[in-house]
């Protein structure tokens, strides 16, 4: 009667007991009835992430932006800045510093005679800007049978 008086009756089959910080007890005031994704959200591994002044988990901003999860972690891995990680389209606005000299990404691609998706899976796996830039494309070869 008493946990009833305290939590009041659950709201869906889907909803259990959460507490609002895991350090602490089962106390009705650090408690709630959440969903397994709330909780999932509220575990203390999970660390938000800041962009344009809003503070939000990694899954939220995938939901937020329609970013798919492994690429904002690939560039997150990767070195990224957490703006350039939740940027949806980094190609246009992202520059590139190579021996003191700044570029757009498009310029780097121009340059390097580079497709922008090599440059940026380069990127995305963890390169260093310097190795991305300066390691030469390999020619595709065309078999002729």
């Amino acid at each position: 009667m008493a946990f009833y008086a305290d939590m009041g009756p659950r709201p869906t089959p889907r909803h259990s007991i959460d507490r609002l910080d895991g350090t602490k007890g089962y106390e009705p005031s650090n408690c709630r009835w959440a969903t397994s994704r709330e909780q999932r959200e509220n575990q203390l591994r999970n660390h938000p992430l800041t962009y344009n002044g809003e503070s939000l988990l990694i899954s939220q901003w995938t939901r937020k932006l329609g970013l798919p999860k492994g690429t904002i972690l690939r560039r997150l891995r990767a070195g990224w800045s957490v703006e350039h990680a939740l940027s949806p389209d980094v190609r246009q606005e992202r520059f590139l510093t190579l021996h003191g000299r700044t570029q757009s990404f498009a310029a780097w691609c121009r340059e390097l005679r580079m497709g922008p998706k090599t440059l940026e899976h380069r990127l995305e796996t963890g390169w260093s800007v310097e190795r991305a830039l300066t390691t030469p494309v390999q020619a595709r070869t065309i078999s002729r049978t």
